[in-house]
């Protein structure tokens, strides 16, 4: 099952990747046309937006998975390791059930924009699509969160915020 949850969040994250390379050729596809051409490409702000909203949304979960997320420690490194386990254990339980809340919320906007019929102003591109992916992307990072919630109570351990 873990190697599962990396496998997903992997994939997700390459997909971000992807995303951000895509997203450098049309800004500067845009910057083209518009400085050389004094042509404008029209939609470019609402893909942008799109695409920044999937690239983070993708990588959440990865960012999880490798403890790449900011931390503030210095209470948390002078505890005892039943104090860092107890802690470990608080923080991830709140953390799964604000994710669980996330994805949660996140999928139900999505039918609601779907039975709407929301669209982008000037490109039309429905919304609701886009909304699922970056549900999607909270999926990755619940199951990552969930990973790390069974590593703190199953396995008794206390998370390493200097492993990443």
């Amino acid at each position: 099952m873990r190697k599962a949850i990396e496998k997903i969040n992997h994939f997700l994250y390459y997909i971000s990747a992807i995303l951000i390379l895509a997203l450098l050729f049309m800004t500067l596809a845009e910057v083209i046309m518009r400085r050389f051409f004094n042509s404008p490409m029209m939609g470019v702000f609402e893909l942008t937006m799109v695409a920044l909203s999937l690239i983070i949304f993708f990588s959440t979960g990865y960012a999880q998975e490798h403890q790449y997320h900011v931390v503030i420690d210095f209470f948390y490194d002078k505890l005892p390791r039943l104090g860092r386990r107890i802690v470990s254990i608080l923080s991830t339980l709140i953390y799964t059930a604000t994710v669980g809340a996330m994805f949660w919320t996140v999928t139900q906007n999505a039918f609601r924009q779907m039975a709407a019929g929301t669209t982008t102003p000037i490109t039309k591109l429905p919304l609701y699509p886009v909304i699922f992916l970056c549900s999607l992307g909270l999926a990755g990072l619940t199951l990552a969160v969930l990973k790390t919630l069974f590593f703190v109570t199953v396995e008794k351990g206390v998370l390493d915020h200097d492993a990443g």
